[in-house]
């Protein structure tokens, strides 16, 4: 691989990317299991129906004066008051922040017919109705886009893998469904622990990675990644999911929790640690917003079967690569 496609500038902890992409020799697509291709979050301990909830809440069209200080969405008007309840940063007062944001976000349907109108309840009563249908389990729109992934290779000629990555204890719930999607490609399974990776009961360095995903023969690899070794480094970005990213390879993460904030690469806190394989350099997550990063939305991937194809479409277009995109 040559690295003259890859231009980076480096100020201080400060880093700048600008990256010329050559034709793409590979595609590799990321998607987070949690709240991205499956509506049930085992970190945080949501179940479906409480999930539904939260996405519900957070909508423009249902925001009223919830406490007689404005008018916001139900989501944001529990999380401020649980956060006045609980206002401290360590481990303990998160999680009794979490809790509470929970409970009272239990309380939205209720709330909300006291004080919406009445076609904001038949807006939420609808979606509820639509959610609870299609909640369970992988999301259609994930299986419509390996499908048509697998099927558009026959055409390409080329590497392609699909990687299903995971803080939680979610793989083996869609293991079964990722099984008959593959048919008779293969499939792998990885971890990363205690600073390496590890492919097929085989150990690397985790710095390797990247490397290692480009000799594994597997079309589907599910992976969990290190949710303590985040957690510990403050869940700063370069203790988050590594997403390897070359120079002749077009690679996308889906995530609903991708933050892309921050200027200082080494303290940005988010949950995935874009870096070029060649030289192992980290890239600033929000660098690559919309290209090769896209925050998921949970409730669009319930109710648009085609959701994934057509952001992985539009990073082809904002990529110069449309000759890469998939039908619809």
């Amino acid at each position: 691989m040559q690295l003259g496609l890859v231009k980076l500038g480096i100020i201080g902890a400060m880093l700048t990317t600008s990256i010329s992409w050559a034709k793409p020799k590979a595609v590799y697509i990321h998607f987070d299991v949690n709240k991205t291709i499956l509506m049930s979050d085992s970190v945080t301990k949501k179940d479906a129906e409480a999930v539904a909830a939260e996405l519900i809440s957070n909508l423009p069209e249902l925001q009223l004066d919830w406490d007689g200080k404005g008018v916001q969405s139900y989501y944001d008007y529990v999380a401020s008051t649980a956060k006045s309840q609980f206002p401290g940063n360590d481990e303990t007062s998160r999680n009794q922040y979490r809790t509470k944001r929970s409970e009272l976000l239990s309380h939205f349907f209720t709330d909300l017919k006291k004080k919406g109108t009445q076609k904001q309840q038949q807006i939420a009563l609808g979606l509820k109705s639509v959610i609870s249908a299609r909640i369970v389990g992988v999301q259609k729109a994930f299986g419509l886009f390996v499908e048509s992934f697998l099927q558009a290779n026959e055409k390409w000629q080329i590497d392609v893998k699909v990687l299903l990555r995971t803080f939680g204890n979610d793989l083996a719930t869609v293991k079964p469904e990722i099984l008959r999607l593959a048919g008779s490609h293969i499939v792998a399974d990885g971890e990363f622990r205690q600073g390496q990776f590890v492919l097929d009961q085989m150990a690397h360095p985790r710095e390797d990675f990247g490397w290692v995903l480009l000799r594994s023969n597997a079309k589907i690899l599910t992976i969990q990644d290190d949710f303590e070794l985040w957690k510990n480094d403050k869940k700063r970005s370069k203790s988050g999911k590594p997403m390897p990213l070359y120079d002749d390879i077009l690679s996308i993460f889906f995530d609903d929790n991708i933050e892309a904030k921050g200027d200082k690469l080494g303290e940005v806190r988010d949950i995935v640690f874009p870096y070029l394989v060649a030289s192992g350099g980290g890239i600033l997550p929000k660098n690559l917003l919309g290209k090769n990063l896209v925050v998921a939305d949970p409730l669009q991937v319930i109710l648009d079967e085609d959701y994934f194809i057509k952001r992985y479409n539009e990073c082809c277009d904002a990529l110069g690569f449309s000759e890469m995109k998939l039908p619809l």
